[in-house]
């Protein structure tokens, strides 16, 4: 099959899973703004395995139909930040042989330090920015939703998305896992 089509396919499917993750799979707090889901780790985990092309494009249009069924108007700002914050997650681990099963304690703390950076940037500092001056959201308002989301969405990346590449990497078997005694 062409390449092509198989990372469309995988966008897709993985549109499709963080959808549903996001839609019902919401864990909420005592505190208002703050909800753990796992739809973003998922996206993380694609854009290592899979590439940041796969992962970045799987998060936004995943996003999307999540805003789009809610009965907010569509919030451009949130699909551009899961965008650019799993693809730099991507971007960063790009050299990491996760498929033959390599993945040391560096690459699990570059992993959680690229997903704190790439978190902190997309939704601290850019989305209540944009949301104020795009949006017409009040800035208080948008920075509150935003640290809020980046909250949960660290501490889900943290636990979740280094849980799950780390099984994926000990489930991959390679010439080198296989002699190693």
């Amino acid at each position: 099959m062409n390449s092509f089509v198989k990372k469309l396919l995988y966008i897709i499917l993985f549109a499709g899973i963080y959808f549903l993750l996001e839609r019902f799979a919401l864990i909420n707090t005592a505190f208002d703004n703050v909800q753990f889901c796992y739809a973003q780790p998922v996206a993380n985990c694609v854009s290592v395995i899979l590439g940041p092309f796969v992962g970045s494009f799987a998060a936004a249009i995943g996003e999307f139909f999540v805003t789009h069924f809610q009965n907010t108007p569509n919030d451009w700002i949130a699909v551009a930040c899961a965008f650019l914050s799993t693809g730099a997650v991507g971007l960063s681990m790009k050299d990491v042989d996760i498929k033959n099963g390599f993945f040391q304690r560096s690459d699990v703390l570059r992993f959680n330090a690229a997903h704190t950076l790439a978190t902190f940037v997309c939704w601290v500092i850019l989305y209540p920015r944009l949301s104020a001056l795009l949006m017409h959201k009040e800035l208080h308002q948008a920075f509150i939703h935003g640290v809020g989301q980046a909250i949960g969405m660290w501490v889900t990346n943290f636990v979740v998305g280094t849980l799950l590449l780390t099984l994926y990497a000990k489930s991959r078997i390679s010439a080198a896992n296989f002699y190693r005694s």
